[in-house]
């Protein structure tokens, strides 16, 4: 049965989903709420809200800045939300997520 949340904790859900690894339904089931609910504030808050624009820092390759070795380097995933695919890019190749964001500007 889904619950009926006020704003505050609506936004919360929302904001909280933006590092959730799994998918919208599996999320809902989670925190008793319906796709329909999370899909109507999702909506809703957009309107109420501009797009933010995160700037993503990639560095040249040829860098002079020593590599920490793979073993002790800790990755995250950059996620994209689009619509309701969610697209996970890993940050240990630069070259791949510049390519991919220049081909998804191209469609956005």
């Amino acid at each position: 049965m889904a619950m009926n949340f006020n704003e505050e904790t609506w936004k919360d859900f929302l904001e909280k989903f933006s590092s959730y690894e799994g998918n919208v339904s599996s999320y809902c089931k989670e925190n008793n709420m319906t796709k329909s609910q999370f899909y109507y504030y999702k909506k809703k808050f957009m309107k109420e809200n501009k797009p933010i624009f995160h700037a993503i820092e990639i560095k040249n390759e040829n860098s002079n800045q020593p590599k920490a070795s793979s073993s002790s380097k800790k990755h995250s995933d950059i996620r994209i939300e689009l619509g309701r695919a969610n697209i996970y890019l890993p940050t240990e190749d630069p070259a791949l997520v510049s390519s991919i964001l220049k081909e998804l500007s191209k469609i956005c």
